[in-house]
């Protein structure tokens, strides 16, 4: 019998001799070569210098009684170079010092913060290095003095004046319900007019210079060293916003600028930037016109029912002081330091504040909280600030719904349904437009008539049916003479209770046939292609191959034998070696140039931002589709939900995890009995090693059982790698795509 592929001899002064061991061993597996008949063939192919080798390392014993493994040993030892401990110690101090430095310098840096920063940074020198290191801590230390200076609300950054002044135009008069608003009187803040304010730059950096002479710190940033090299000669200052200096030092740090803006400006922070005893962060009531109305809520204050407009905006609570008067006249008033403005800038008279006991009518839990008191020339209903919400309904903030619209999924999908009728529906006399299959031969190949295989009585009339129908969907045709004939397996759909026919192409047509070379996706590729995703939908093809037409020179090919007769396939059908590279190259095509989109054979996902976005991909993808006249099996997909299981893995907004299914099937998995049961476990599990660190040493007890001559004995050893596998697998966490927009910290063990 001729050998499947050929290998040259070994030539022992340029044969890579790993390689060629590696390529034999493939040569071997493709000739299931084994046993004694391994020894005979390795010494007829290496040649005889190899030969030469190998007797001479065994003598007195001869080269056929040693086993092929200890043969390649012998040649390893003879071909491999072995390198010198000395020489590689030689290289690795030839680095340079610079390099060294470096490195050491990172890797030994505390603060974490920097250390991320620098290992951000590419191609630094380490003069370079500290220079970016001081610079960073510099600007952490500056973050921290402002936040330990006073708690600052988020304040509007204009370039003069002008610009608040136009905004407290736009503003139009309304009540006090309307107007209230309160913004903050820190301690420190940064300035806002700053191009208004002048200095001179260079009576600055003489006062420094002559500072660093007195041994004195710098002025520029704080720290005790040359002010002529500090790095804060070419930032700017936070509250000035002059460069030259940090605000650490700013001689404006003192100065306080109040200016109000509306609330769009305002970020989260100084939103939720909670009250003290000298000022109060920003406060802006709910809009109250003709065609709305307030959010009331009746609050058991003092004992008394009193109702209260909800004020999400409002650190505070508020009430009048002719309120105050009517209801809690006898509750003493405490002196106030608040500071609160009008959306116009006005300011407003504090009267002070008071503890009162509050209740909610829905909870029976009791609270003391401070309701501060205003001097209004209009009587208000009393306003329920944030610091109230806080107590009495803590999980308010998960009851809010901004701008959210109820989408009715159902009918969306209903609508795509109606307008794509020819994606879903169930006609398979059509095939996919503008594609053709072709199946290229070897040369001088001879044709192979293959018998039937025998069909169950039990399915054989469901299988008369099944090819039945195919011949009045032009999926099939009578044929009464062929050259060519493959028998028939029948195999079970998952989704029905229906049959698959499938051909056993291996026994007569693959080994024949060029199988084209159109690479499938990765799965790790299709998942980074859809990983922003946060709706998903899975369209999953009907019939797929079956939906590709043959070309007529390739038809004949496809003859199937059967108890009925024979039967040549118009459409590609499952079992050739070709079709999952030709019909994947064939959706490619279809699909290509929409973003957001993954197909894996008949599976296609589609993802989006937003449920729009979401809708707008599906209608982009059926409508290709569509022109293609490509089938969809409706009863199949998923449509815009959170999380969708897809190539064995469960996607969200999270990221991917392993399917619940394949999980409890590995967790309910019992110890293996022998070693195909082992190798069945060690499938799935490998399925899965993405999620599974250091599987290889975690698993090396039953690694070792799969290795030649190791005979299989189930050790405690064993039970416990087993037991851990699995609980490895059930505690592993949700995985994220690589992404250039996250940083990329890498890890890597030198210790030897």
């Amino acid at each position: 019998m001729s050998l499947i592929g050929t290998i040259e001899p070994i030539d022992l002064e340029k044969t890579e001799i790993e390689s060629y061991l590696e390529r034999m061993d493939h040569l071997f597996k493709c000739n299931q070569v084994e046993g004694n008949h391994e020894v005979d063939l390795f010494v007829t192919l290496v040649g005889s210098e190899a030969y030469r080798v190998m007797k001479n390392a065994v003598k007195p014993n001869k080269v056929a009684s040693q086993s092929y493994e200890e043969l390649k040993a012998i040649l390893k030892q003879r071909m491999a170079p072995v390198k010198s401990v000395t020489f590689e110690s030689h290289l690795f101090y030839k680095i340079s010092q610079d390099r060294a430095l470096r490195d050491k310098f990172i890797s030994g840096m505390s603060n974490k913060k920097i250390q991320n920063r620098l290992l951000s940074e590419k191609d630094l020198s380490f003069s370079k290095l500290c220079e970016l290191a001081l610079a960073q801590e510099l600007i952490q230390s500056e973050s921290l003095e402002l936040q330990q200076d006073g708690k600052v609300n988020k304040l509007y950054r204009g370039n003069s004046s002008k610009q608040v002044s136009q905004r407290r135009k736009d503003v139009s008069q309304s009540q006090v319900r309307g107007q209230m608003s309160v913004s903050c009187s820190p301690k420190s803040s940064r300035s806002l007019a700053s191009s208004s304010q002048k200095s001179n730059k260079n009576s600055t950096s003489t006062s420094v210079s002559q500072r660093s002479s007195r041994g004195q710190s710098c002025l520029r940033c704080g720290r005790f060293h040359n002010p002529d090299t500090c790095p804060a000669k070419e930032w700017e200052c936070f509250l000035c916003h002059r460069q030259g200096h940090t605000s650490r030092v700013c001689r404006n740090k003192q100065k306080k600028v109040h200016l109000l803006v509306d609330q769009e400006d305002v970020t989260e922070e100084a939103k939720e930037e909670s009250t003290d005893e000298e000022f109060v962060g920003f406060c802006k009531n709910i809009q109250v016109s003709s065609k709305s109305n307030p959010a009331i809520l009746k609050v058991n204050v003092e004992k008394r029912i009193i109702d209260m407009e909800v004020d999400t905006g409002a650190s505070v609570s508020l009430i009048s002081v002719d309120t105050r008067n009517k209801y809690f006249k006898d509750i003493p008033i405490c002196k106030s330091r608040l500071k609160i403005k009008t959306v116009q800038g006005d300011q407003l008279q504090i009267v002070g504040e008071m503890m009162v006991k509050v209740k909610c009518i829905e909870s029976d839990v009791k609270y003391e909280l401070p309701l501060v008191v205003v001097l209004s020339k209009i009587e208000f209903i009393p306003l329920l600030g944030r610091n109230w919400l806080n107590m009495l309904l803590p999980r308010w903030r998960e009851s809010l719904h901004c701008n959210v619209i109820e989408v009715d999924i159902s009918k969306i999908v209903s609508e795509f349904k109606d307008k794509y009728r020819n994606v879903f529906s169930n006609d398979k006399a059509k095939c996919i437009k503008n594609f053709k299959c072709n199946i290229v031969l070897k040369e001088n190949v001879t044709p192979v008539f293959h018998k039937p295989y025998t069909v169950p009585y039990s399915i054989k009339e469901e299988v008369e049916k099944e090819l039945e129908e195919m011949v009045v969907n032009g999926i099939l045709e009578k044929v009464e003479y062929s050259e060519w004939a493959s028998p028939i397996v029948v195999v079970p759909k998952k989704s029905s209770k229906s049959l698959r026919i499938c051909v056993d192409f291996k026994v007569t047509l693959n080994p024949l046939i060029k199988v084209n070379h159109y690479p499938l996706p990765r799965v790790e590729d299709i998942f980074n292609q859809v990983a922003k995703g946060k709706f998903f939908t899975v369209l999953d093809l009907s019939n797929a191959y079956q939906q590709l037409e043959m070309s007529p020179e390739s038809k004949h090919l496809l003859t199937i034998n059967t108890h009925k007769g024979l039967y040549q396939y118009n459409r590609l059908p499952y079992g050739v070696a070709c079709a999952p590279a030709q019909f994947q190259a064939i959706m490619d095509q279809i699909l290509q140039g929409i973003k957001n989109v993954g197909c894996y054979l008949d599976d296609v996902i589609i993802v989006g931002q937003s449920l729009e976005d979401c809708f707008r991909n599906v209608e982009i993808v059926l409508s290709r589709l569509d022109k293609f006249n490509v089938k969809v099996n409706f009863q199949k997909c998923k449509f815009f939900v959170q999380t969708v299981e897809f190539l064995g893995h469960e996607l969200s907004e999270i990221g991917i995890k392993p399917m619940k299914s394949k999980m409890e099937a590995i967790e309910r998995a019992p110890e293996p009995k022998n070693l195909q049961q082992l190798r069945s476990y060690l499938g799935l599990l490998n399925y899965y090693n993405k999620y599974l660190p250091m599987l290889s040493s975690e698993l090396h007890p039953l690694y070792r059982l799969e290795q030649k001559d190791v005979p299989f004995e189930w050790s405690s050893k064993c039970r416990q790698a087993f037991e851990k596998s699995k609980q490895l697998l059930l505690n592993s966490k949700a995985l994220i795509a690589y992404s250039l927009d996250l940083p990329l910290v890498m890890a890597a063990d030198a210790s030897q």
